[in-house]
């Protein structure tokens, strides 16, 4: 039975150093998203937290990066992202973003309920860091 993301031909091998880099992008832009441009709403939605969880966190949201790196490499997107062109794959990961995160961010937000500036906040990056991995991805040999 065939699926609805079938890989096409050319679908690229998996590239560790592609998804390492793409994944690294995303990570840079949630320190300056989250460290320097939106640190006073940061303190707001976070709860105190033991010493080195910092590390832990880090550790786990690279991971997850990863994953999504991964995915994007390999999964469905790879289809639309084959020409190897920067401001496709930017579009087609924003698009993955804003039709995936996006929503799983709000359900997220109403459960916890928190103010709409955060959901805002969480959704931008969402969006932004899922576009530059796309993007990597796309451009990247």
């Amino acid at each position: 039975m065939d699926g609805l993301c079938r890989p096409s031909p050319q679908i690229k091998q998996m590239k560790t150093l592609e998804i390492i880099l793409s994944a690294s992008a995303a990570f840079a832009l949630g320190y300056v998203w989250y460290g320097l441009l939106f640190k006073k709403h940061r303190s707001e939605f976070t709860r105190s937290r033991q010493s080195g969880a910092a590390i832990t966190d880090a550790t786990l949201i690279f991971l997850s990066l990863c994953l999504v790196s991964y995915f994007m490499n390999n999964g469905c997107l790879e289809m639309h992202i084959n020409e190897g062109n920067f401001s496709h794959g930017l579009f087609h990961g924003g698009l993955y973003g804003l039709s995936y995160a996006v929503p799983i961010l709000l359900i997220h937000a109403v459960y916890q309920k928190r103010r709409v500036v955060q959901w805002v906040i969480d959704a931008s990056y969402a969006i932004l860091a899922y576009a530059a991995i796309g993007g990597l991805l796309a451009q990247l040999p």
